[in-house]
């Protein structure tokens, strides 16, 4: 077995990974032996189902994504504070106030009026392209 330990940490260079795709190996070997034709190349039958075990995990690993772990995705659990609000607002305005006017203008209309595009342009009798535009370049000033 050392001959297929070391085919599997060339595979997949992690030792605890290894071991489990040799272990995995000798079961699937141990429930497949009706298929092992007397005769041939045992070790060569064995690295045929490892490679093709490591090919699977690959595939399911492709499928899942990447692992990320548990404490990567937990979130901030604490409540917000009226502080916290408080702050944000004042992003929120130091944020609006270095926005050119005509930019400010478009977005407020947007975002709070909930005007379309077209209506704004015609509202303020600019292309609906400028429009775009501007409300692009103000969303990116936003979110930095």
């Amino acid at each position: 077995m050392p001959h297929l330990k070391r085919y599997a940490l060339s595979m997949v260079k992690d030792t605890w990974q290894a071991d489990d795709l040799v272990q995995d190996c000798m079961l699937r070997a141990m429930r497949k032996r009706h298929q092992y034709h007397p005769g041939t190349h045992r070790r060569r039958w064995l690295f045929t189902i490892l490679r093709n075990l490591y090919l699977d995990w690959r595939r399911q690993c492709t499928r899942q994504g990447p692992h990320v772990a548990l404490k990567e995705c937990q979130t901030d659990t604490r409540r917000r504070t009226p502080q916290d609000d408080w702050m944000a607002l004042v992003d929120l305005r130091r944020s609006l106030k270095r926005l050119r006017s005509c930019e400010r203008e478009v977005l407020f209309l947007n975002a709070f009026s909930r005007l379309s595009q077209r209506d704004i342009a015609y509202r303020l009798g600019i292309a609906e392209g400028t429009v775009r535009s501007r409300l692009s370049r103000a969303r990116s000033a936003l979110t930095g």
